[in-house]
């Protein structure tokens, strides 16, 4: 059932997201940023060279090595990282492991951009390589962060790892320059971050149309095949119903002779009028599993089971000598015998009264049924729970 109703910015209206779909919108979030990831390597790696390039033309251009040092070491653990976990989401497993890991790179790849910014405020240097260097690292630390944005976890590392190296290095300048410089600094970083987290309920609310459209896809695909099933299916046993058992013994031919078995429950009235109907419904069920478990044992294919209604039952099977058949017709009374043992309500006893009936080339089925039912009258009138064949056809 759908959460309450929420009030979109375009002044739409539309139900909250199933919680049932947290972890599901979590995961294409995750996946969102995965992707991007892998698609903008490119950019940071342009941002890295930027500052490099500037770095290297600096006075304090020592001071920059090992931050840079320090960047291309986490540049490569959040691609490794981000691999890992890119490999765990396409399996469709769990992927908690994948995401500490990355995590851990994001604190480091925050330390290291923060490690690239403090020389620029502590050591200032009237070269213009100072403001490639400062824009560099606020290009990359927007970029980075406005892709984390939509997963907070991600962000809040990244921008926690950046945070304590900033103010450790600042901290240890102390210099009035380096502090008022630092709070630009933060000032332009806070307007990237805000602008970033922005962008975040579009992401959500895209991660959720996604996941409620695939879940719909999923239901409507479910009720298609469930419509099909009850289509060619009696709903209660599963059998064939009666429309698709004609279509079933058509589709195995009719050039050969073939035994056609019809079943009726002895006394089904009493047993639901005794125990109810829901026993009742039980006792069908199990017929219906006796019915499929003979036919399993046969050889060959072309056989088949349905439920004609009611407590009536038919078989088809392509067995051409009526003597085998019969024997067919006793396993299948024998399955019916153990219904009621299986169930086990006491008293309760299940037989079945058989007709069997060949079925020979050209003849149609209904002719066949009609005179596998006579014999199957016969059996009940001379006692019920046994096998009657068909008479001789006149034709």
């Amino acid at each position: 059932m759908r959460g309450k109703v929420i009030i979109e910015d375009s002044g739409l209206v539309r139900p909250a997201p199933d919680p049932r779909w947290a972890a599901e919108i979590r995961r294409e979030m995750i996946q969102g940023i995965v992707d991007v990831e892998q698609r903008a390597v490119i950019a940071n790696l342009a941002c890295l060279l930027l500052v490099t390039f500037a770095a290297v033309s600096m006075p304090n251009a020592w001071s920059y090595a090992l931050p840079i040092a320090m960047r291309v070491g986490a540049m490569g653990a959040t691609r490794t990282t981000f691999a890992r976990l890119r490999r765990a989401l396409a399996a469709g497993g769990d992927y908690k492991r994948e995401t500490r890991h990355v995590v851990a790179a994001l604190a480091i790849g925050g330390a290291s951009w923060a490690a690239v910014l403090v020389p620029v405020v502590a050591e200032p240097f009237l070269n213009p390589g100072r403001m490639l260097i400062g824009g560099g690292v606020l290009v990359g630390v927007s970029i980075i962060v406005s892709l984390l944005a939509p997963v907070p976890r991600f962000a809040g590392a990244f921008c926690a790892g950046f945070a304590l190296v900033f103010a450790a290095g600042i901290a240890s300048a102390l210099a009035d320059f380096a502090v008022r410089a630092s709070l630009g600094m933060v000032g332009l970083f806070a307007i990237f971050l805000s602008y970033g987290f922005a962008t975040t309920s579009r992401h959500r609310a895209a991660a959720e149309m996604l996941v409620e459209n695939r879940a719909m896809s999923e239901e409507l695909a479910e009720a298609l095949a469930q419509a099909e099933f009850l289509a060619y299916r009696d709903p209660l046993t599963g059998l064939l119903n009666r429309r698709s058992f004609f279509q079933c013994a058509a589709e195995h031919g009719n050039d050969r002779v073939r035994h056609v078995i019809t079943i009726d429950l002895d006394h089904f009235k009493a047993i639901n009028d005794r125990f109810g109907h829901e026993t009742g419904d039980r006792v069908l069920v199990g017929v219906a599993a006796a019915l499929r478990g003979v036919i399993e044992e046969l050889d060959g294919d072309g056989h088949c089971a349905v439920r004609l209604g009611g407590e009536e039952f038919a078989m088809v099977v392509s067995i051409a000598e009526p003597r085998p058949t019969v024997i067919v017709a006793e396993m299948v009374r024998h399955a019916i015998a153990l219904v009621a043992g299986e169930l086990g309500v006491r008293d309760l006893v299940t037989t079945a009264s058989i007709g069997i009936c060949a079925w020979q080339p050209g003849q149609p089925l209904d002719e066949v049924l009609a005179r596998a039912d006579r014999a199957l009258y016969r059996a009940k009138s001379e006692g019920r729970n046994r096998v009657i064949r068909a008479r001789a056809s006149a034709r």
